[in-house]
């Protein structure tokens, strides 16, 4: 990468990285020397991980690839499965067992990671429901107490009417000793 297209990925970079206010071109030379050091030795170990990543993906261990690298038919080694074949197949699993690169640790945690994101969903939504729940205990509960009031009241007024249905009878039954035709409310 030339000088000037790494000036100008520095000054973009400083500017998406807000370092020093997003301002490239107030740097002190040094620090823009330094800068473009680093960064050129960023692109070389992003350029050598790509590398790494081609080669990783067209190294893929089968027993296609192996029999083409090795200049021998695909149909003698199937035809030969005690000896070829199994052979193929037991150093392949050797090497994947070693993990040279790691990558079924990395598989592991992204399972892992998996495993957690969706223990996360499960728990977030039982707490979104629990407080749903919640919000309508909460209404059941003020129903419950303004029904409660309004039965404490209807029984008081049940009992005041009954006060006066008794006083009534009471008069009633003065007034019936006074007159025989009358009759009682109850």
């Amino acid at each position: 990468m030339d000088a000037e297209s790494t000036d100008s990925l520095v000054a973009k970079f400083v500017e998406d990285l807000k370092i020093n206010n997003g301002n490239y071109y107030d740097l002190k030379p040094l620090f823009k020397d330094q800068l473009r050091q680093i960064e050129g030795c960023l692109q070389e170990m992003v350029s050598a991980r790509e590398q790494i990543a081609v080669a990783l993906k067209e190294t893929k261990l089968s027993a296609s690839k192996i029999a083409s690298s090795a200049e021998i038919s695909r149909a003698h080694i199937d035809n030969n499965k005690d000896i070829l074949k199994r052979y193929i197949d037991l150093r392949i699993e050797q090497i994947e067992n070693d993990d040279t690169f790691s990558l079924s640790n990395i598989k592991k945690k992204q399972e892992h990671y998996d495993e957690i994101k969706q223990w996360l969903k499960r728990t977030q939504k039982h707490l979104l429901e629990n407080e749903v729940l919640e919000s309508k205990i909460t209404q059941l509960e003020h129903l419950n107490k303004s029904l409660q009031k309004e039965l404490d009241d209807n029984y008081i007024k049940v009992n005041k009417l009954e006060v006066i249905i008794e006083k009534l009878n009471h008069k009633l039954r003065k007034s019936s000793e006074n007159s025989t035709n009358i009759v009682s409310l109850r």
